[in-house]
């Protein structure tokens, strides 16, 4: 679906907030409190003998129960969330607090709590007690529907308990943040955005001495390119684009964002308002990496889990194995994919608009590198990095891709080979280095023995 980035802009930035949902909740709460309170139902109607039947004083009172009881399970809530992102936070990547803030089991809790409060609060004002200026009046089909709110809070309770405690499980989290990359791939993948494919880096033309620099305005991390709007842009104005940053860079205030130049004269291009709002809509800069286009932000979380996993505070290196095993399954899902540079032509064949993008050598040292200098110690790490690469290299669909798996080969055993000392286990490694080769150059291996 290609939505315009500002759009896409505020639909990631509600989806990773946890007030939204229930400021919706509690905004729809309070207009359905003031109408409900206004019904009365008729003794005859077939439900009125389901509805609340007491008096002023014991609405009130239940009322009051609902509305105190919310409160405090809400702040319980919250403690709880807060908690969990502290540990995650802290055992696990920073980066992966932006899961749990994206979760909408969490908002839905928080929104039922908060509307169910809300409701009572303004049906509460409601009640009146008989005295001489008036008659008692007891809504009684919005205390009822405030009795249901109750239950279905006490079940958002008890799903919310069950809900953390399986979040916070490191399995969990990183079964979310493979499916996540996935869909990420999925997602670029369907969205066509113009012409894509591999391409050597001198395929991308150079920028001329004349090329008109766009800086960058506002710090931040480039977090989405709209090509299609980008060769909108080029094509009415008859002009080059060559994006410097790619997705998911950090962007410095002032640096290059882009060259531009006319293919036709020498004339350096104006900078106008105009040039300014196109780039707007076709470049996305925030505050942080997302995975709406940064897949390798996906491949960095496992990454950041595993080498966690591995340091002397934490020394689970099964969790490392673990992870290596998500980030194999990542790799495998960019097998099909063409990766690298894209050039997008017009219709006549003239190059527009030029996007840097990671490659599969970006990819393969990113899932590698600093898994193997901080694992190169434990033999079932290495081991299970080996047989990543040799899944990998044995679905590699081009030379260049076997050969960028082999240098990743040459490296992880590098790393191993300074850091371990024993006969038996250098011995281990290299009969693991030996079967990826193999596997990497095509030849029938036998299958790797299970690293449990």
């Amino acid at each position: 679906m290609n939505l315009p980035l500002r759009v896409e802009a505020v639909r990631e930035s509600l989806r990773g907030s946890l007030w939204f949902l229930p400021s919706v909740a509690v905004a729809t709460a309070l207009v359905a409190g003031v109408v409900l309170a206004r019904v009365e139902v008729p003794e005859a109607v077939f439900y009125a003998p389901l509805l609340f039947g007491g008096g002023p004083e014991g609405a009130r009172g239940v009322l009051e129960v609902i509305a105190g009881s919310t409160v405090t399970v809400t702040g319980l809530t919250f403690s709880l969330t807060v908690v969990a992102l502290q540990m995650a936070a802290g055992q696990y990547s920073p980066r992966v607090l932006r899961n749990f803030l994206r979760d909408r089991g969490n908002q839905v809790v928080l929104a039922t709590f908060l509307g169910t409060f809300a409701f009572s609060i303004v049906v509460l004002r409601t009640i009146r007690s008989g005295d001489e200026q008036g008659a008692s009046f007891v809504p009684q089909l919005a205390v009822t529907v405030a009795l249901l709110l109750m239950l279905a809070s006490l079940s958002a309770l008890v799903y919310f308990i069950h809900h953390l405690t399986q979040s916070i499980r490191v399995e969990e989290i990183m079964r979310k943040v493979e499916r996540d990359t996935l869909d990420s791939i999925e997602r670029n993948a369907a969205d066509g955005d113009g012409d894509g494919g591999e391409f050597e880096p001198d395929d991308l033309p150079e920028p001329p001495p004349h090329a008109l620099e766009l800086q960058v305005q506002g710090s931040g991390r480039l977090q989405a390119v709209k090509s299609r709007v980008l060769m909108r842009l080029a094509t009415e104005r008859d002009l080059v684009i060559r994006v410097r940053p790619t997705v998911g860079e950090s962007l410095t205030e002032g640096t290059v964002l882009a060259w531009i130049w006319s293919p036709n004269d020498d004339q350096r291009p104006d900078e106008d308002g105009a040039l300014r709002d196109g780039f707007r809509e076709g470049l996305r800069v925030g505050n942080e990496r997302t995975l709406q286009q940064d897949v390798a932000f996906g491949v960095r979380q496992l990454v950041d889990i595993a080498v966690r996993s591995m340091s002397p505070g934490i020394n689970d290196p099964a969790t490392a194995v673990t992870a290596i095993g998500h980030v194999s399954a990542v790799l495998a899902g960019l097998q099909a994919r063409p990766l690298g540079d894209r050039l997008h032509r017009d219709g006549d064949g003239r190059a527009r608009v030029a996007v840097p993008w990671p490659d599969y050598d970006d990819y393969v040292a990113l899932a590698c590198a600093q898994i193997a200098h901080y694992g190169a110690g434990d033999v079932p790490v290495v081991r299970r990095l080996l047989q990543l690469l040799a899944e990998t290299g044995r679905g590699a669909v081009t030379e260049g891709r076997r050969r960028a798996v082999l240098r990743e080969i040459d490296r992880v055993v590098d790393e191993a080979e300074a850091a371990l000392e024993l006969l038996w286990a250098r011995t281990a490694v290299a009969e693991a280095a030996a079967a990826a080769r193999a596997a990497a150059r095509g030849a029938a291996v036998p299958v790797a023995r299970p690293i449990l």
